[in-house]
């Protein structure tokens, strides 16, 4: 859709001026471009598409791990409700909001709504997932891009122990090994 959206964008005033020329275009395309907003919306999901896009080839990537993806949700998710908080738009939308504010053709608190309600949307999305990999984000330590945290590493090793439903790893020489490395104090 990226590159779809993009070449649109590129050739938004061309079309337009085509489609408002053509006897018997369908109502629905010349109602498009004859409302104002139309290039607004369309600029601020192409704002969007190019971290979905992102995002998607991180999740295709070869050899992706389960603790890869569930970093890349949790990042996702994160990044959406981050922009969510901070009401972002996306610059080139942000500008064209700006013109078509000053020429009073747009209810910006409206614009503001829709854009918040596509946050909501894509984060109940992701909320559905959330179970699929709920039980790798104890592992997320096994991130090799990443200095090792012991805290994690000691609930990773806890993780495994519940779901065998026995002790796998020992906890007490595990948390000897991390306080002889100076790693951490623990508290349990």
């Amino acid at each position: 859709m990226l590159p779809a959206l993009q070449r649109i964008l590129e050739m938004f005033e061309r079309l337009k001026s085509y489609f408002n020329s053509q006897e018997g275009c369908p109502t629905l395309i010349k109602n498009c471009f004859e409302e104002p907003t139309q290039e607004l919306y369309l600029k601020f999901v192409h704002g969007q598409l190019k971290y979905f896009n992102e995002t998607i080839l991180k999740l295709e990537k070869e050899n992706a791990s389960a603790v890869d993806v569930a970093h890349v949700l949790s990042e996702l998710k994160l990044n959406l409700l981050e922009k969510k908080e901070n009401n972002f738009i996306p610059s080139a939308a942000l500008t064209l909001l700006g013109k078509l504010e000053e020429a009073d053709e747009v209810n910006v608190n409206l614009f503001y709504k829709v854009a918040r309600d596509f946050y909501d949307k894509r984060l109940s999305y992701l909320d559905l997932y959330d179970g699929s990999y709920k039980d790798v984000l104890p592992h997320l330590w096994i991130d090799l891009n990443k200095e090792i945290s012991w805290v994690r590493v000691y609930e990773s090793a806890e993780k495994v122990n519940i779901m065998f439903g026995k002790q796998v790893i020992n906890s007490d020489s595990f948390r000897r090994t991390c306080t002889s490395e100076k790693a951490h104090v623990w508290t349990l």
